[in-house]
Order: structure tokens, then C-alpha cells, then sequence
């Protein structure tokens, strides 16, 4: 029995690229590293090319399971300890959430590498195809009303003012 694939995602255009990679026939790995690297255009206020990340591939070839960590990286330190970050407050649909900004969140990202690292193993189409799925992404995508809701809520973390010191 085949099981067909299907995408979800936070904007249209990220599923867009998914579904245009799963038609052209691209594996499952093909359409997320494609909806991974739109995302970071078209859902700027959830991910970017400055993030980090996981991902669990079942290879079904083989019947394993993997998980890639592409978390971001802080090297460097030394040993040493990072200096203290500055809690701020972001609300995120009526919940809490922890959030610290200042130098000692400054990490090296993992997307990029991570993006890659997932095609390269587990991909079957072109590393051209893949990102070209997403070019109209790239040239700005409409900004959907439940971002444009969601926005406000996370200001705090997106504008940084006053109060802040950097070293």
C-alpha cells in the first residue's frame, strides 16, 4: 500500500512549494527543505535563516528512524560563560513564553546547514529544484491577517530598545 504525501504549513506559499516538490516528484525530505527555506521568507516572524531546527526522517528504505539536530551553536565561549541575557515578556496566544534576547543569545545558525545536510542525504531531485520552488517566495510574499495578528504579540522580541546593553 502507498500512502500519499500531503504539506501543511503557516502560509500559502510554504505549502505552495511543498505540494509543487511532492508533484514534480521530490521525496517528502525534497518538499520540507523546500518549505523550510520559503518559510524563512514568508513566515519571517516564526523562523528565518538565522534559526535552527530539527527533523525526525523515516528512511523507508532501510525502516530507521533519524533525527537531524540543526539547533544553532554557541562557539567560541572558551569555557567561559555567556554573559546574562535580559528576560523580556512576549505573550503568544494568551500563553507566557520564556524569552531572552541580549549577547548571550547570539548563537551561529543552523538552518542553512541543516537545509542541506537533509537534501543531500535524503533528497532526490536537484538542490536547484528544491530551492527554486519557492523563488516567487523570495520576491515578498502577502503577509497573511493571522501574522499580521500574531505581530504585536511578539513585538517585545522584535524591537529592541532602550535598556539593552551590548558588549
Amino acid at each position: 500500500m502507498r500512502i500519499r504525501a500531503g504539506v501543511a504549513a503557516g502560509h500559502p506559499s510554504t505549502a505552495q512549494a511543498g505540494a509543487d516538490i511532492l508533484s514534480q516528484g521530490g521525496s517528502a525530505v525534497d518538499a520540507a527543505v523546500s518549505m523550510m527555506l520559503v518559510s524563512c521568507a514568508a513566515e519571517t516572524i516564526f523562523t528565518g535563516l538565522g534559526g535552527g531546527g530539527f527533523a525526525t526522517v523515516f528512511d523507508a528504505t532501510t525502516g530507521q528512524v533519524r533525527c537531524l539536530d540543526f539547533f544553532v551553536s554557541v562557539p567560541g565561549l572558551g569555557g567561559k560563560r555567556p554573559s546574562h541575557a535580559k528576560s523580556i515578556e512576549v505573550v503568544f496566544i494568551g500563553q507566557h513564553v520564556p524569552y531572552e534576547i541580549g549577547p548571550a543569545t547570539v548563537a551561529v545558525p543552523g538552518v542553512p546547514a541543516g537545509a542541506h545536510y537533509l537534501w543531500q542525504r535524503w533528497g532526490r531531485m536537484s538542490w536547484r529544484a528544491v530551492t527554486a520552488a519557492g523563488r516567487e517566495a523570495s520576491y515578498g510574499t502577502p503577509f497573511p491577517a493571522m501574522h499580521a495578528q500574531v505581530l504585536p504579540r511578539v513585538a517585545a522580541a522584535m524591537c529592541v530598545g532602550e535598556g539593552v546593553e551590548v558588549y
